[in-house]
């Protein structure tokens, strides 16, 4: 069974949660129209330089390469 959480009367799918250095708890989500968003201090995160920060630190979005591959695929 999926775990969900509720934040701001949201429903999010919990995907993944992690420990940062920086931010504490980081909760990776889908929200209700299946984009990916971060929550952090039950707070979901809208600022696009967190984002790509923990992007970038975690790995957590494909290269532009890999991306196209893919969608050939």
């Amino acid at each position: 069974m999926a775990n969900k959480i509720n934040i701001d009367n949201k429903e999010l799918l919990v995907l993944l949660e992690f420990d940062d250095s920086e931010y504490e708890k980081i909760t990776m989500c889908l929200n209700e129209e299946d984009k990916k968003v971060f929550v952090i201090n039950n707070k979901i995160v809208i600022d696009e330089e967190i984002i790509n920060q923990i992007n970038k630190k975690y790995s957590l979005e494909l290269p532009f390469e890999a991306k196209s591959i893919i969608k050939k695929g």
